[in-house]
């Protein structure tokens, strides 16, 4: 299957993770407050818009076209998007991911996304 949905612009990768303290909670790397929002909101967006039936199962490619006004390095957005299509179940695995474009030129304040099969799935080694 093949689909697209528009969602809210991520936070870049820099503001949605934060390193936590020794014994504050575990150590690593934990979700800002704005990422967690985010993923809330624009997780509901994809439930809503792409069903289960489109799903892309197995390789797949995927074109993210940014707001041409937005701030910042688009590729700091591409990690929530694909962790967010991974979280809401329309494809398999972010290591599935064989094709990647990302482009600053979308009107409008949302990300436009559109998600299709590998064209030409490369074999996995084992």
């Amino acid at each position: 299957m093949t689909f697209s949905v528009e969602i809210p612009v991520p936070p870049s990768v820099n503001a949605a993770f934060f390193n936590r303290a020794a014994g504050s909670g575990g150590r690593g790397r934990g979700k800002t407050k704005a990422y967690r929002d985010w993923l809330a909101t624009a997780g509901w967006k994809v439930k809503a818009e792409v069903s289960a039936a489109e799903r892309v199962s197995g390789p797949f490619r995927i074109s993210i076209n940014l707001p041409a006004t937005m701030n910042g390095d688009i590729d700091n957005r591409v990690k929530g998007i694909v962790d967010l299509l991974v979280a809401c179940d329309r494809v398999d695995d972010d290591r599935n991911l064989e094709e990647l474009i990302v482009r600053r030129r979308h009107d409008g304040p949302l990300a436009l996304i559109h998600v299709k099969p590998a064209i030409f799935p490369k074999a996995r080694v084992a």
